[in-house]
């Protein structure tokens, strides 16, 4: 099948040759403005679930729902108050399955019940699927169970 004026050429695509050392648990960092996601180590002392409210800072989306595809995108989430009455972070960030944020949802306020994530959580597809353009230096993810 070729269409008037369409070339028959095919294009090449370079791709980057990581070393395996240097790959962080996911395959997102070969992706162009993609980060992996980083898991807590096992047997931090971090407590296991926690509920955050916070103000969000940054999200990021592959733009749209579930349905015949599973995905799950990110959040960036300064810290206003938790249940965890030793936690110190700051600023956290969050993987949140079959997300598709509100277009206003920059600078809301927001509460999150979340889990640490380690690379055994077992979340279904949302981990190997997700969107994630927001690098957070290396600080481990939480999976978001539910937010309002």
């Amino acid at each position: 099948f070729h269409l008037i004026g369409q070339s028959n050429e095919r294009s090449t695509v370079q791709m980057e040759r990581i070393p395996v050392d240097q790959i962080n648990y996911d395959s997102l960092d070969v992706i162009p403005g993609q980060f992996p996601l980083y898991y807590f180590p096992e047997g931090t002392d971090t407590a296991e679930q926690i509920k955050v409210t916070g103000k969000v800072l940054e999200v990021s989306s592959p733009g749209f729902y579930c349905g015949a595809f599973c995905q799950s995108g990110t959040a960036k989430i300064e810290v206003i108050t938790s249940t965890d009455k030793v936690y110190a972070e700051k600023i956290i960030y969050v993987l949140i399955g079959c997300f598709m944020p509100e277009k206003d949802m920059v600078g809301k306020k927001v509460e999150f019940l979340i889990n640490r994530m380690t690379d055994k959580t077992h979340i279904g597809c949302y981990k190997e699927s997700c969107y994630n353009s927001i690098n957070s230096g290396g600080k481990p993810f939480y999976y978001c169970i539910n937010y309002w």
